[in-house]
């Protein structure tokens, strides 16, 4: 099994999960005035469980000295970390102009949503 770049407990919500989007040569991009929306579906295959709006952290441009450039998170909602499992995750951003990118743009991140003993 290949190892989850977030871990969180089956039930929980108050670790959120943080992220700087990146283009393929690495470099932060701009999500001024973006909607940002965070994308979870079973490792197996399937439908989404999760498909929730993102929160920009970027200031402006992302160019001044706090809220850089591209930061953004996802506080988990209720139901969002109910079944225990290996989910691959996305972020998808639809820019003002109406364009859309998804990151990251390879493979997608892996989030184990671990079984509560009781």
């Amino acid at each position: 099994m290949p190892d989850p770049d977030f871990l969180i407990k089956q039930g929980d919500g108050a670790s959120r999960l943080e992220a700087t989007v990146e283009n393929s040569g690495g470099t932060a991009v701009s999500v001024e005035n973006a909607t940002v929306i965070l994308r979870i579906a079973p490792i197996s295959g399937g439908t989404l469980t999760v498909a929730g709006t993102a929160i920009i952290d970027q200031v402006g441009n992302g160019t001044g000295g706090t809220g850089a450039m591209g930061q953004i998170h996802y506080n988990w909602g209720a139901n969002d970390t109910a079944v225990p499992g290996l989910y691959c995750g996305e972020w998808q951003v639809r820019f003002a102009s109406g364009t859309v990118q998804t990151f990251p743009n390879a493979d997608p991140f892996l989030v184990q949503v671990t079984a509560a003993i009781g």
